[in-house]
């Protein structure tokens, strides 16, 4: 009985917990890396923002394929100016009869009144155009970049890139048993951030009663997907992927020929 235990706990649960790990891994890597997801227009606007590339779907503007320039709303035109710094243009007004009309240049004007020079050294920033109204397509991760670029953290275009790319890689090389550790770390990692951004972030599992919280079914699953599959993850990587794997075929036969060496000396 007690070396079953210990064959259960050493083979069969490390090679069950690779195999959910990438059936799960696997299948939402895949998704948010080579399928697309539409966006609506003010999400797609941050995205153009952050320099992602983005593919119009359904434009209300204009037809899509039509090369003539689309009729942009007067909303727009007002971002456009805002952008650019541009001020409206001033009504000219007539003085009233018995005004002192003003010079344009006026030598008693204050210098704190007048408007600094720009530094000729220092770089103008580029502004970013506002997209056409409309509906865009772009890699599913970039639901990631959104979530990461509204808790305000660095670098999201890129955190939403390793996310992803470490769910495809990471759950096709622990079927296999390759490197376990390293990506059952990441993984872990992954679905704590998860756990941050989605469940407290944008369910709120934290302020919920607990004793109605089942009746939530979406953030019941979400909350208990993402606590699973990190505690699967996160044992992997402390107790290794068990001797059906390609790590256990690599290293062990590294350790023991350094092993024979060893004796051998």
């Amino acid at each position: 009985m007690n070396s079953f235990s210990q064959f259960a706990a050493t083979v069969i649960v490390p090679t069950l917990a690779r195999i959910v790990l990438c059936a799960a891994f696997l299948s939402v890597g895949a998704n948010k890396v080579f399928k697309d997801h539409t966006f609506e227009y003010e999400q797609a606007q941050r995205l153009h923002e952050l320099g992602v590339p983005l593919t119009p779907v359904n434009l209300t503007s204009w037809r899509q394929g039509d090369t003539s320039s689309p009729v942009r709303p007067a909303s727009l035109v007002m971002m456009d100016d805002e952008r650019r710094g541009a001020s409206p243009p001033d009504r000219p007004t007539r003085p009233g009869p018995g005004a002192t009309p003003v010079p344009a240049d006026d030598p008693d004007e204050s210098p704190k009144e007048r408007e600094p020079e720009p530094d000729p050294d220092e770089p103008e920033p580029t502004a970013v155009g506002p997209l056409d109204p409309g509906e865009y397509r772009a890699a599913s991760m970039h639901n990631i970049t959104l979530m990461v670029d509204s808790a305000e953290w660095p670098y999201p275009v890129w955190m939403a890139r390793i996310a992803a790319f470490t769910e495809l890689v990471g759950g096709a090389l622990l079927l296999v048993g390759l490197f376990s550790r390293i990506w059952g770390l990441g993984l872990a990692i992954a679905m704590g951030v998860a756990f941050y951004l989605v469940s407290m972030g944008v369910n709120q599992v934290h302020t919920m009663d607990p004793f109605t919280f089942a009746e939530n079914i979406g953030a019941f699953n979400t909350l208990y997907s993402q606590a699973g599959l990190f505690v699967l993850a996160f044992g992997i990587f402390l107790t290794g992927p068990g001797p059906l794997s390609m790590d256990r075929l690599l290293f062990a036969a590294g350790r023991s020929r350094s092993g024979d060496e060893a004796e051998d000396d």
